[in-house]
């Protein structure tokens, strides 16, 4: 069965794990964007330590990483429809940077719906072209609905 991101507003999270180097480039401004996701995660770990969990992955070798990306993140890339192999690695190591060089989310819901990992790449129709579209970690956030982004990130 194919989910749609729209439906994501819908569903109830049962947990939110953030795998991310903790020697990662804060100071390149390309980054501010992940590093403010990591600190709104860290704040919510704190919060919700049963929910939100922040994992350092500063010491993942190639292997860490493949393992990483096929346990917890190759089936949702089939489920939701979005591309995520390249992102996270090589066209001959898929998974190869997963959580070590590319900071992965990875959010899992109640009930039988698969988990979402952030960032991917959905393809998109514009004006007639199709290309893949990133959405970013903060991005794949912002799906969640009020409540749930209230009962994470603010109780």
């Amino acid at each position: 069965m194919i989910h749609t991101l729209s439906a994501l507003p819908s569903l109830t999270v049962s947990s939110i794990n953030f795998w991310w180097p903790e020697d990662y480039f804060r100071e390149v401004p390309e980054n501010a964007n992940i590093v403010a996701a990591h600190e709104l995660l860290k704040t919510a770990s704190t919060l919700n330590p049963e929910i939100v969990r922040v994992h350092d992955a500063s010491s993942f070798q190639r292997d860490d990483c493949i393992k990483l990306y096929r346990d917890e993140f190759a089936t949702s890339a089939v489920a939701w429809d979005y591309r995520i192999s390249k992102l996270f690695g090589s066209h001959k190591y898929h998974g190869s940077n997963s959580g070590r060089y590319v900071p992965a989310l990875v959010i899992r819901f109640t009930g039988d719906a698969i988990q979402v990992v952030g960032p991917h790449e959905q393809w998109r129709r514009v004006s007639g072209d199709t290309r893949y579209e990133l959405h970013t970690v903060f991005d794949v956030l912002h799906l969640l609905n009020t409540t749930e982004k209230t009962r994470i990130f603010e109780s």
